[in-house]
Protein backbone atom coordinates (compact mmCIF):
# COMPACT_ATOMS: atom_id res chain seq x y z
CA UNK A 1 0.00 0.00 0.00
CA UNK A 2 2.74 2.44 1.11
CA UNK A 3 4.75 1.60 -2.25
CA UNK A 4 2.06 2.11 -4.51
CA UNK A 5 1.36 6.02 -3.22
CA UNK A 6 4.74 6.87 -2.79
CA UNK A 7 5.27 5.61 -6.70
CA UNK A 8 1.80 8.08 -7.06
CA UNK A 9 3.29 10.91 -5.41
CA UNK A 10 6.94 10.71 -7.20
CA UNK A 11 5.11 10.38 -10.56
CA UNK A 12 3.01 13.57 -9.62
CA UNK A 13 6.59 15.31 -8.75
CA UNK A 14 7.95 14.34 -11.83
CA UNK A 15 5.40 15.35 -14.71
CA UNK A 16 5.02 18.64 -12.55
CA UNK A 17 8.81 19.61 -12.27
CA UNK A 18 8.45 18.54 -15.97
CA UNK A 19 5.82 21.16 -16.76
CA UNK A 20 7.47 23.83 -14.67
CA UNK A 21 10.87 23.09 -16.07
CA UNK A 22 10.90 21.98 -19.85
CA UNK A 23 13.97 20.53 -21.34
CA UNK A 24 16.25 22.85 -23.30
CA UNK A 25 15.82 21.52 -26.26
CA UNK A 26 12.31 22.49 -26.18
CA UNK A 27 13.07 25.78 -24.04
CA UNK A 28 15.13 26.34 -27.30
CA UNK A 29 12.35 25.83 -29.61
CA UNK A 30 10.15 28.01 -28.10
CA UNK A 31 13.01 31.23 -28.43
CA UNK A 32 12.43 34.25 -31.53
CA UNK A 33 14.83 33.25 -34.25
CA UNK A 34 17.61 35.89 -34.82
CA UNK A 35 17.13 38.85 -37.05
CA UNK A 36 18.62 38.66 -40.35
CA UNK A 37 21.92 40.27 -40.87
CA UNK A 38 21.53 43.90 -41.91
CA UNK A 39 24.14 43.56 -44.80
CA UNK A 40 21.85 41.87 -46.55
CA UNK A 41 19.98 44.88 -47.60
CA UNK A 42 22.66 47.03 -48.66
CA UNK A 43 23.60 47.55 -52.33
CA UNK A 44 26.59 46.65 -53.80
CA UNK A 45 28.19 49.04 -55.96
CA UNK A 46 31.14 46.60 -56.55
CA UNK A 47 31.22 45.41 -60.32
CA UNK A 48 31.54 47.05 -64.18
CA UNK A 49 29.03 49.43 -65.77
CA UNK A 50 27.97 50.34 -69.29
CA UNK A 51 25.67 53.44 -70.41
CA UNK A 52 24.51 56.23 -72.19
CA UNK A 53 24.01 59.97 -71.22
CA UNK A 54 23.26 63.09 -72.60
CA UNK A 55 25.16 66.24 -71.97
CA UNK A 56 24.63 69.78 -72.23
CA UNK A 57 27.35 71.78 -72.85
CA UNK A 58 28.34 75.48 -72.82
CA UNK A 59 31.71 76.59 -73.71
CA UNK A 60 32.49 80.37 -72.14
CA UNK A 61 35.59 81.10 -73.97
CA UNK A 62 38.05 83.55 -75.41
CA UNK A 63 40.87 83.44 -78.22
CA UNK A 64 43.18 86.04 -79.74
CA UNK A 65 42.04 86.87 -83.46
CA UNK A 66 43.38 88.12 -86.40
CA UNK A 67 43.20 92.23 -85.61
CA UNK A 68 39.89 92.27 -84.63
CA UNK A 69 38.84 93.75 -81.06
CA UNK A 70 36.24 91.51 -79.70
CA UNK A 71 38.01 87.88 -78.15
CA UNK A 72 34.84 86.33 -77.27
CA UNK A 73 33.75 82.91 -78.74
CA UNK A 74 30.97 81.52 -76.88
CA UNK A 75 28.27 79.61 -77.34
CA UNK A 76 25.96 76.20 -76.22
CA UNK A 77 24.98 72.57 -77.60
CA UNK A 78 24.35 68.74 -76.90
CA UNK A 79 26.65 65.97 -77.03
CA UNK A 80 25.61 62.30 -76.43
CA UNK A 81 27.51 58.96 -76.06
CA UNK A 82 28.51 55.96 -73.88
CA UNK A 83 30.23 55.47 -70.87
CA UNK A 84 31.67 52.38 -69.02
CA UNK A 85 33.66 51.49 -65.72
CA UNK A 86 34.29 50.17 -63.08
CA UNK A 87 33.49 50.58 -59.05
CA UNK A 88 34.91 48.88 -55.77
CA UNK A 89 33.07 49.13 -52.59
CA UNK A 90 34.63 49.40 -48.92
CA UNK A 91 32.55 50.35 -46.12
CA UNK A 92 30.42 53.74 -47.12
CA UNK A 93 33.48 54.48 -49.51
CA UNK A 94 32.82 53.16 -53.38
CA UNK A 95 36.37 54.55 -55.72
CA UNK A 96 36.28 53.73 -59.51
CA UNK A 97 37.53 54.35 -62.98
CA UNK A 98 35.77 56.07 -66.09
CA UNK A 99 35.92 56.81 -69.26
CA UNK A 100 33.06 58.53 -71.63
CA UNK A 101 33.02 59.52 -75.84
CA UNK A 102 30.25 61.75 -76.94
CA UNK A 103 29.78 62.99 -79.87
CA UNK A 104 27.81 65.83 -80.91
CA UNK A 105 26.78 69.96 -81.63
CA UNK A 106 28.24 72.65 -79.30
CA UNK A 107 28.36 75.92 -81.73
CA UNK A 108 30.60 78.55 -80.23
CA UNK A 109 30.61 81.61 -82.49
CA UNK A 110 31.31 85.19 -82.74
CA UNK A 111 29.15 87.44 -84.91
CA UNK A 112 31.19 90.51 -84.77
CA UNK A 113 34.27 89.02 -86.23
CA UNK A 114 32.35 86.29 -88.11
CA UNK A 115 34.07 83.31 -86.32
CA UNK A 116 32.58 79.84 -85.83
CA UNK A 117 33.23 77.23 -84.07
CA UNK A 118 32.26 73.36 -83.71
CA UNK A 119 32.96 70.88 -81.47
CA UNK A 120 31.40 67.57 -82.45
CA UNK A 121 33.85 65.44 -80.31
CA UNK A 122 34.70 65.12 -76.58
CA UNK A 123 35.87 62.35 -74.29
CA UNK A 124 37.33 61.74 -70.74
CA UNK A 125 39.14 59.22 -68.56
CA UNK A 126 38.56 60.15 -64.88
CA UNK A 127 38.87 58.48 -61.25
CA UNK A 128 35.75 58.48 -59.28
CA UNK A 129 35.62 58.50 -55.12
CA UNK A 130 32.05 58.17 -53.90
CA UNK A 131 30.27 57.93 -50.72
CA UNK A 132 27.38 55.42 -50.78
CA UNK A 133 24.39 55.13 -48.35
CA UNK A 134 22.26 52.00 -49.51
CA UNK A 135 21.12 52.83 -53.19
CA UNK A 136 21.93 56.31 -53.24
CA UNK A 137 25.87 57.69 -53.63
CA UNK A 138 27.64 60.96 -54.08
CA UNK A 139 31.10 61.56 -56.17
CA UNK A 140 33.72 63.66 -57.09
CA UNK A 141 35.58 62.80 -59.75
CA UNK A 142 38.57 64.04 -62.52
CA UNK A 143 40.55 63.13 -64.59
CA UNK A 144 41.55 64.02 -68.43
CA UNK A 145 39.70 65.12 -71.37
CA UNK A 146 40.50 66.13 -74.75
CA UNK A 147 37.99 67.15 -78.09
CA UNK A 148 38.03 68.03 -81.32
CA UNK A 149 37.46 71.62 -82.51
CA UNK A 150 36.81 73.05 -86.02
CA UNK A 151 36.94 77.05 -86.61
CA UNK A 152 35.92 78.65 -89.53
CA UNK A 153 36.41 82.33 -91.29
CA UNK A 154 33.24 82.39 -93.54
CA UNK A 155 34.37 85.76 -94.69
CA UNK A 156 37.61 83.76 -95.90
CA UNK A 157 35.85 80.66 -96.94
CA UNK A 158 38.51 79.32 -94.69
CA UNK A 159 38.69 76.52 -91.71
CA UNK A 160 41.08 74.99 -89.66
CA UNK A 161 41.01 71.82 -87.09
CA UNK A 162 42.68 70.63 -83.72
CA UNK A 163 42.77 68.45 -81.05
CA UNK A 164 42.52 70.36 -77.56
CA UNK A 165 43.75 68.31 -74.50
CA UNK A 166 43.14 69.06 -70.98
CA UNK A 167 41.72 68.18 -67.49
CA UNK A 168 38.64 67.80 -66.33
CA UNK A 169 36.65 67.81 -62.50
CA UNK A 170 32.91 67.51 -61.28
CA UNK A 171 30.63 65.56 -59.38
CA UNK A 172 27.81 63.97 -59.16
CA UNK A 173 24.46 61.91 -57.70
CA UNK A 174 23.42 58.53 -58.55
CA UNK A 175 20.79 56.10 -57.76
CA UNK A 176 20.51 52.57 -58.40
CA UNK A 177 16.79 52.46 -59.36
CA UNK A 178 16.87 49.10 -59.18
CA UNK A 179 19.79 46.13 -58.76
CA UNK A 180 21.21 46.42 -62.11
CA UNK A 181 19.70 50.08 -63.59
CA UNK A 182 21.72 53.04 -61.80
CA UNK A 183 20.89 56.46 -62.77
CA UNK A 184 22.31 59.40 -62.33
CA UNK A 185 22.63 63.11 -63.12
CA UNK A 186 26.26 64.91 -62.84
CA UNK A 187 27.91 68.03 -63.50
CA UNK A 188 31.89 68.68 -65.15
CA UNK A 189 34.45 71.49 -66.01
CA UNK A 190 37.09 71.24 -68.32
CA UNK A 191 40.08 73.12 -69.29
CA UNK A 192 42.38 72.77 -72.26
CA UNK A 193 45.45 73.79 -73.76
CA UNK A 194 46.47 76.63 -76.15
CA UNK A 195 45.60 75.56 -79.82
CA UNK A 196 47.18 77.54 -82.97
CA UNK A 197 44.23 77.71 -86.11
CA UNK A 198 46.49 78.99 -89.00
CA UNK A 199 44.65 80.49 -91.91
CA UNK A 200 45.50 82.85 -94.97
CA UNK A 201 44.88 86.07 -93.28
CA UNK A 202 46.82 84.90 -90.18
CA UNK A 203 46.42 82.54 -87.16
CA UNK A 204 43.61 82.34 -84.04
CA UNK A 205 44.93 81.20 -81.18
CA UNK A 206 42.36 79.32 -78.35
CA UNK A 207 42.71 77.03 -75.65
CA UNK A 208 38.93 76.55 -75.10
CA UNK A 209 38.91 78.06 -71.72
CA UNK A 210 35.70 76.98 -69.64
CA UNK A 211 33.92 74.01 -70.75
CA UNK A 212 30.82 73.29 -68.42
CA UNK A 213 28.24 70.58 -68.56
CA UNK A 214 25.59 69.46 -66.79
CA UNK A 215 24.77 65.38 -68.15
CA UNK A 216 22.61 62.87 -67.31
CA UNK A 217 22.65 59.12 -67.87
CA UNK A 218 21.81 55.43 -67.10
CA UNK A 219 23.76 52.41 -67.01
CA UNK A 220 23.17 48.67 -66.52
CA UNK A 221 26.10 47.31 -63.95
CA UNK A 222 27.32 43.46 -63.80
Amino acid sequence: MFSRVFVKFATTVAMSALMMFPPAAQAADLLPPPPPDIRDSIYDWSGGYLGGLLSFVFIDNQYLPIGAADPDLSGDGYLGGIYAGYNYQTGNLVMGIEGDVLFGEVDPRNIIDQVDQDVDFMATVRARLGFAHDRTMAYVTGGVAWLDSEISLPAFGESASNTHFGYVVGGGLEHAWTDNFVGRIEYLFADFEDETYTYTPGQILTGIDEVHSVRFGGAWKF
